[in-house]
């Protein structure tokens, strides 16, 4: 079933953190791509940063982006901040509203 801008639809909570469990709930949706919807996710567990799109890379951090997959480098920096404040800016062109940007201190 495919959803126009706007309208609502239920929503499993299980899938919200936060909400009671298994209760539903409506909410409004948006047209969105797989691209899209997967912008959105956050920073894996384990990481080797507390950044997403942020690795250790021998004695640098590493930020990278993959869009439409496809990975891009975007460099190494000195600092872990400096690494996610250009994923930040990568995420912000390649994704818009829809890019899940780090909280830099």
């Amino acid at each position: 079933m495919k959803l126009t801008d706007g309208q609502e639809a239920l929503v499993d909570d299980a899938d919200l953190p936060g909400l009671l469990e298994h209760s539903w709930y409506p909410v409004k949706t948006k047209n969105t791509t797989s691209s899209q919807n997967r912008a959105n996710r956050g920073k894996r567990a384990g990481a080797s940063s507390q950044f997403l799109g942020v690795s250790r890379f021998r004695h640098k951090w590493q930020a990278c982006i993959q869009v439409n997959g496809r990975g891009r480098a975007l460099g190494k920096f000195e600092s872990e901040r400096e690494a996610a404040k250009a994923y930040n800016k990568a995420a912000f062109e390649a994704f818009g509203e829809f890019a899940n940007l780090n909280e830099v201190p």
